[in-house]
This record gives C-alpha cells, structure tokens and sequence, in this order.
C-alpha cells in the first residue's frame, strides 16, 4: 500500500444513506440546529477572497508586460528581445487563465448571492 492508497475507498450506500437522513433529520426537525445551518449559509461571502487574490494576480501581470513593454523598446537586437518576447506570451496566457478564473469566481459569487435570497425567502 503507497502512501496516497486507501485500503477501502467504497462506502456502502445503506450505511451512507443512513447517516445522510439521520443527519436530514436533525436539521428539519431541530430549529436551534436548522438556525445554525441557516446562520453559517449567511457568512460573508465566501467568494471575497478568491476574488480579491484573482483581482491582485492580474494586477501584477499587468504590471509586468508594463515594464516588460517599456523595456522592450529599449532593444535594438531582435535576438536579444525574444525572452522578453517569450515571457510577455506567457504572461498573457496567464492573464487569459485568471480572467477565466475570475469569471468563475464571480458565478460562484451569483450562486451565493441566489442562496441568500432563497434563504430570506425561507425565513421569510
């Protein structure tokens, strides 16, 4: 057995299927416990720091095809600009990837959002 190896990996479903409703059970019927669900639902969106990280991300890579732009100006040999050539490429594909992160972020944010006014129509 390797390190990242589990001995069982499966878990009956009437064993699975048990605990899930007991715990449905709790929650519905108990309303200090369904007011406690209700309450870590409504946490401050769970989205802010991801979106400020993704936000800063592209802010540095901005920053750098910047300099790097500037920079490349600065070159009189065509040989000599290819690796700042080459990183502003990458640095665009990365931009491109945290613009598509950022984008899933802010879906993650509209579905929390959603949940929230489900949840006020709930308590309602």
């Amino acid at each position: 057995m390797t390190a990242h190896s589990c001995p069982s990996p499966a878990i009956s479903a009437r064993i699975l299927d048990k605990a899930v409703w007991a715990r449905v059970n709790v929650v519905l019927t108990n309303p200090e416990t369904t007011a406690s669900e209700l309450d870590q639902l409504r946490k401050e969106d769970p989205t802010t720091e991801d979106f400020e990280v993704v936000k800063c991300a592209i802010a540095d890579g901005d920053r750098q095809v910047e300099n790097l732009t500037a920079n490349l100006a600065l070159f009189t040999n065509s040989q000599a600009a290819a690796p700042v050539v080459a990183r502003l490429d990458q640095l665009q594909q990365h931009r491109t990837a945290l613009i598509d992160e950022r984008e899933a972020v802010l879906a993650r944010r509209i579905s929390w959002e959603d949940a929230q006014t489900r949840l006020d129509d709930l308590t309602a």
